[in-house]
């Protein structure tokens, strides 16, 4: 068997990829006094002077800038392809911002991410990139004419660029083991979504995996073990494991099908911070609990190039950095990565 044919094998057609759950990661909001309500001054005795009150400040968390996971959209398999990805994080770290009494409660986050990866060396190893554009709304909680923090912002966040390669691969089955780096280097504004009332560690993350899939028939086992470590030691080292399964419950490999697969999947996302685990001290501006979220998700293979995926994504500890994720996810598949078979969805984010 030729390498042409074995990756075509492996990749025209078949390649499965996360849908993911993107746990954003937390930084403190401080707000000045001079967003709080005034405090009334109190009696004080003839001839002396009240003391003057302290600045104020109070801390609620909300994403930052850290935003790259490899299960986010993305497989083992190196491939050809353009792709999409659309999340929506609802009430963001809702009891950390009641334990801090924040000023700002209902917190929503929405990101669009547009990437490209190009495989080289045959399919064996793939290189791309991605950029995020992130929206940020918080609701105040201050009543009364004074300044409050909140509101909406938008902007690009920091670019993002990655490669895999294949270390051992099956040629009957098409199950492989792969590595991969991504580097995030600090090209968008300081904090997520250019937010004014944010404080955060803005840095370069560098981010090695191992990536694995597993094959049987029409059921496969994907995922990737992950760490990202930043530049700056201020900021949170993370390890990610994320691991999902899928079924293929319908195929129709008529090449000119427009619906050519249905594939229901599950994946559990562990996200463990390996420094700045203390996330009940407001001082640290990267603490950051352990999180498990579990991803629900249905990809819906349209033709032969096209990969349309709906998933939901809900942490089961705590505390809770969201209430629930939502995801859309489109990859359009180019060059060897077409293929006229039903081919296996991607893998979420986390």
């Amino acid at each position: 068997m030729s390498d042409q044919d074995l990756l075509s094998g492996i990749g025209g057609g078949s390649e499965p990829q996360m849908i993911g759950d993107m746990s954003p990661l937390t930084v403190m909001q401080r707000v000045s006094a001079a967003q709080q309500p005034p405090t009334l001054p109190q009696p004080f005795p003839p001839g002396k002077l009240p003391t003057p009150p302290s600045p104020r400040v109070a801390s609620s968390l909300a994403p930052s800038t850290r935003g790259f996971k490899i299960g986010e959209n993305q497989s083992p398999l190196p491939q050809d392809r353009v792709y999409f990805t659309f999340d929506y994080f609802n009430n963001l770290n809702a009891a950390q911002n009641r334990r801090f009494e924040a000023p700002v409660d209902n917190l929503r986050a929405y990101r669009y991410i547009f990437g490209l990866e190009k495989t080289f060396d045959q399919g064996r190893g793939s290189i791309g990139i991605q950029l995020p554009l992130d929206t940020l709304t918080a609701d105040s909680t201050i009543q009364g004419p004074f300044a409050k923090p909140g509101g909406t912002s938008t902007a690009l966040n920091d670019l993002t660029i990655f490669t895999k390669y294949i270390l051992k691969r099956n040629p009957e089955t098409g199950s492989l083991i792969s590595a991969g780096l991504a580097v995030t280097p600090a090209t968008g504004p300081s904090t997520f979504a250019g937010a004014t009332d944010l404080t955060a560690i803005h840095d370069t993350t560098v981010q090695p995996f191992i990536g694995y899939l597993w094959r049987r028939g029409d059921f496969y086992l994907h995922g990737f073990v992950a760490i990202d470590v930043p530049t700056s030691s201020r900021d949170v080292t993370m390890v990610y494991n994320d691991i999902g399964i899928g079924y293929y419950v319908y195929r129709n490999r008529d090449p000119d099908a427009v619906l050519t697969a249905l594939v229901p999947t599950f994946e559990v996302h562990i996200n463990d911070p390996l420094t700045h685990g203390d996330y009940n001290n407001p001082l640290d501006l990267t603490g950051t609990p352990n999180v498990i979220n579990l991803t629900y998700g249905l990809s819906a293979l349209i033709g032969p190039n096209s990969v349309v995926t709906f998933g939901v994504v809900t942490p089961v500890t705590g505390p809770r950095p969201f209430d629930y994720e939502l995801l859309v996810l489109l990859n359009f598949r180019f060059g060897q990565s077409r293929g006229p078979r039903a081919s296996l969805p991607i893998v979420g984010g986390g």
